[in-house]
């Protein structure tokens, strides 16, 4: 980690709602006249914006993207935590590296995740927010970007389009070294579907 990253961290956790709130600043700043902005917060960023900000700010809507392949979800976090790459902007380079977990040390972290998400989601429902519920697969379907502007109230340009990409094979199980096992594994909990292609 850089000394930039840790010194951003311990700002953020030192004071979150300042943080939080210096989130939209930023993107208001660099995006001046725009109706709607926003910024992507990830469930363990910090907890306290949970239970201190975002529960009282009902002025802010909540757009939750969960991911039911949750194979797919574990080497996507893995992949990332492996090469400090947490997001891929613009073409993609070197190929990703190859996962070495095994069937057991997927499941702990496919447990954890979908545990997280459930609890997450209960939470999130009792929410007074306007808020919209994306799976992963649905930001890829034809008249997404419309029903994300109807969500937000503005007008839909044709001519929009994120900078990001995906950055994992789109098979999942390509993403793994023990593709065999993992294989074998998924298919006994019932998870074979996980496997193929997600997209």
């Amino acid at each position: 980690m850089h000394e930039r990253d840790a010194a951003a961290i311990e700002a953020r956790d030192a004071a979150p709602e300042a943080f939080f709130e210096a989130g939209f600043d930023a993107a208001a700043a660099g995006y001046p006249g725009k109706r709607a902005v926003g910024y992507k917060f990830m469930i363990g960023h910090n907890p306290r914006l949970l239970r201190e900000v975002i529960a009282r700010r009902e002025d802010i809507a909540l757009i939750h993207v969960h991911r039911e392949n949750k194979l797919a979800q574990a080497a996507s976090l893995l992949q990332a935590e492996a090469t400090s790459q947490w997001a891929l902007v613009g073409e993609p380079g070197a190929p990703q590296p190859m996962l070495p977990h095994r069937p057991l040390q997927l499941t702990g972290v496919i447990n954890d995740n979908a545990t997280r998400d459930f609890l997450f989601a209960e939470w999130l429902s009792q929410l007074p927010h306007r808020r919209l519920s994306v799976e992963y697969r649905e930001m890829f379907l034809p008249g997404f970007e419309e029903r994300l502007c109807d969500f937000l109230g503005v007008a839909y340009d044709p001519t929009m389009s994120s900078n990001l990409r995906k950055q994992g094979t789109n098979r999942v199980l390509d993403r793994f070294e023990h593709r065999k096992a993992i294989a074998t594994f998924m298919r006994r909990i019932g998870h074979g579907d996980w496997l193929g292609e997600e997209l």
